[in-house]
This record gives C-alpha cells, structure tokens and sequence, in this order.
C-alpha cells in the first residue's frame, strides 16, 4: 500500500482532516480551496464594506468616498480583484504554484487577429454557470483580459502590483 493512501486512512479515520483540506481529499485541489475562499469573501463582501466605510468616516468623520481615497483603500470587491489579478501575474510569469499557472492558457487564434497580441488569457465556458463562474480558471482569465494591455506586459511584479491599485483607484474611485 502506497505511503499517501495509508496517510490519507489515518487522517480520515483519526478525523485529522478538516473539512476543506484539499491535498488527501478525492476531487480536491487548488481550485476547490479557491472556490471556498471566494464563497466565503463574497457572503460577507457587504459586511466588510460596511465595517470599511465606518472605519474611514471613524478616522475622518466626513462622505465615505473621499475618505477611502485620502486613506488610500480600496473597496472589498476591488481587494478581491486585485488579488485575483496579482495571482493571474505570478501564475503568468512562473511565480505561483505550478497548479494556479495550470489553470490559466493564453489565448490563441488560428487566424491572424490583433487579438492575438493582446496577452489575452482563455476564458473556459462552463455547463454550469454557477460554480464555474465563481472558480479561479474563469475569474482570472476575465479579469486579466479587462486590463489595459499596458498594465499587462509590466515585467516587475512590485510595480504591476502598484499600477494595478492605481488602476483601480482611478477606476472605482475618480
């Protein structure tokens, strides 16, 4: 008996493994742990605002939006897509994990489009649109192909991460 399938039966039946541990689970991995933390952060992305915005007007006591701009905070659904972006990079550039880069491809026509020199990433279609649109293969690729082609081909990681906040700033918050 292999060494990881005695591990995976000690585990499961001394119950040490919790509930969304993918790595001796059948049919997880990486993505299945994206997916939970993406369910999680979008159930309580009102509630993190809410608490965002009384933070801010605590601080300076004004309108929330100017505030969030003085403080130089970004919004929680624009955290959640910088994130998201800031691991598309890494998956890109050979940074990340090798499973987050295995779920990106880039994106090739057989004909000659400008499309083709976009650095545009393949967006997968789904049969069933409510886990696939939530997973990182759909998210990030989609994401990563609404950014300005500028911001894509940056080659420091430092400094994406930095025009891509100020991306957001002048996107979210003018």
């Amino acid at each position: 008996m292999a060494v990881s399938v005695r591990l995976k039966n000690h585990l499961t039946r001394c119950d040490l493994v919790d509930k969304y541990q993918s790595a001796y689970r059948e049919h997880h991995n990486t993505e299945t742990a994206l997916i939970h933390v993406s369910d999680i952060l979008r159930k309580l992305c009102d509630r993190l605002q809410k608490i965002l915005n009384t933070s801010a007007r605590i601080i300076k006591r004004c309108h929330i939006k100017p505030v969030l701009k003085e403080l130089h905070w970004l919004p929680i659904k624009s955290r959640i897509e910088h994130k998201i972006l800031c691991l598309t990079y890494k998956a890109k550039h050979g940074l990340a994990p090798q499973d987050l880069s295995n779920m990106l491809s880039s994106y090739s026509s057989s004909r000659n489009l400008r499309s083709n020199s976009q650095d545009l990433l393949t967006v997968p279609s789904f049969r069933l649109k409510m886990f696939g649109q939530r997973s990182f293969t759909y998210a990030a690729p989609t994401l990563w192909n609404s950014l300005p082609y500028d911001l894509k081909t940056i080659d420091n990681f430092d400094l994406f991460k930095y025009k891509l906040k100020t991306y957001f700033f002048q996107q979210y918050l003018p």
